[in-house]
Order: C-alpha cells, then structure tokens, then sequence
C-alpha cells in the first residue's frame, strides 16, 4: 500500500464511521414510531414484524462494530498523524491532515491555508511526495 492510499483508506475509514453513526441515529429515532403490536387484529402473513426488540438488537450489532471501526480507525488516523508530522513544510502537514485526517474538500482545504485550489494541488503534490517517502521508512519498521 502506497502512503497516498493509506491516507485515502483513513478518510474513507472516517466516512464509513460517520455514515453508520447516522444509521444508528436513524434506528433510534424508528423506535420512537413503533407503535405496539395489536395481536386481536387479522394476522397478515409474508413477513416478519418488526418489533422493538429487532431495532434494538440491530442498534446493538451495529453500535458493537462501530465501536470496533472507531477503535482501529483512531489508532491508524494517530499513526498516520505521527508521520505527517515528520513531513518537512507546515503548509504540507496542514494540506495532509485538513484533507484526510479532517476530511475537507480542496475548496476548504485552499480556504484554510489562504491559497488558490489550483496551488493546494501542488502543494499536495509535494505533501505526498514527502509523506511517501516517511511512510516507507516507518512501514519497513
């Protein structure tokens, strides 16, 4: 794996997590509409019923893997940190960590650091060019 897909996998590592706490959300807010199950009424056949206790042990198994994604994506968004450190240039650190570690489109990242998009590219360029060269170092260690 090259250093510029390892810091694509941590962004997108972030995305997956922030999309699930979504679903989890989204889950506890449908046990709010589950009304109770009225069993005098006719039985329609064809499907499962869901009831509270299937959203809740949905919540649980999704909120147990997230919790897991959180733990390994916390401990590689720290490593990943620790070798963009080492990159030379402030303005290639603050590219590298607003656009993978805090997820910023380029617009934003250019904003930030008070340069045109066209010159955040470059700046990237170089950034991953240098962020390559430590990450190889740190995984042949």
């Amino acid at each position: 794996m090259t250093g510029r897909e390892y810091l694509i996998q941590i962004r997108d590592t972030d995305l997956n997590i922030k999309c699930k706490e979504r679903e989890v959300l989204r889950l506890q807010q449908d046990i709010m509409y589950l009304q109770a199950i009225d069993y005098s009424k006719d039985i329609v056949s064809g499907g499962q019923p869901i009831t509270f206790e299937d959203k809740i042990a949905n919540i649980d198994a999704l909120s147990n893997e997230l919790m897991r994604e959180w733990s390994g994506y916390l401990r590689e968004r720290e490593r990943a940190r620790f070798i963009i450190n080492a990159v030379p240039s402030a303005k290639q650190k603050s590219v590298l960590i607003d656009r993978y570690i805090n997820g910023y489109t380029w617009e934003k990242v250019a904003e930030l650091i008070g340069c045109s998009v066209q010159n955040i590219h470059n700046l990237h360029k170089r950034a991953i060019r240098n962020f390559e060269e430590i990450f190889k170092k740190v995984d042949s260690i």
